[in-house]
């Protein structure tokens, strides 16, 4: 069980880095991440899972729009040398809203990030790639083999 003092951080997190966004969006993502180093350093491992956590999300944010995104690059491709006009696709709206559900998404799991550290239970996130606690567990697997 978690003390209060490492839920209270484990909330901070997320706050914080929408703090950072607002004045610094493209060093919001570092938060997280320094973090989960920073956590690591001082063996608190409940708000160590919780930043790599919300680091996920962020990154699974990122990689889902910047595939969309991709995906329209292509088809405004394909509906140009087919000279066929799609609306949607030719103004370049497509990427402008997959952008702001990417937004949204990332706003409304910073703020379920806040609240399920103060009640010191597991969350499970529903739509992340899970890059990272993939790989965080292969390596303590690995370590977990050596030792």
């Amino acid at each position: 069980m978690a003390s209060w003092l490492e839920r209270i951080f484990a909330t901070l997190i997320p706050l914080v880095c929408l703090l950072v966004y607002l004045a610094l969006p493209y060093y919001a993502i570092l938060i997280p991440l320094t973090s989960y180093f920073i956590a690591k350093q001082y063996s608190s491992d409940f708000v160590a899972d919780y930043a790599l956590k919300f680091f996920d999300v962020l990154v699974s944010a990122l990689v889902i729009v910047s595939l969309v995104g991709l995906l329209e690059f292509a088809l405004v491709i394909a509906t140009g040398d087919g000279q066929h006009l799609l609306p949607v696709i030719s103004a370049g709206s497509l990427t402008m809203i997959t952008a702001m559900l990417g937004l949204l998404y990332s706003f409304v799991m910073s703020i379920i990030f806040m609240l399920f550290p103060l009640m010191g239970s597991e969350l499970k996130i529903p739509v992340s790639l899970r890059i990272f606690e993939i790989l965080r567990g292969r390596r303590k697997n690995v370590r977990g083999i050596t030792s």
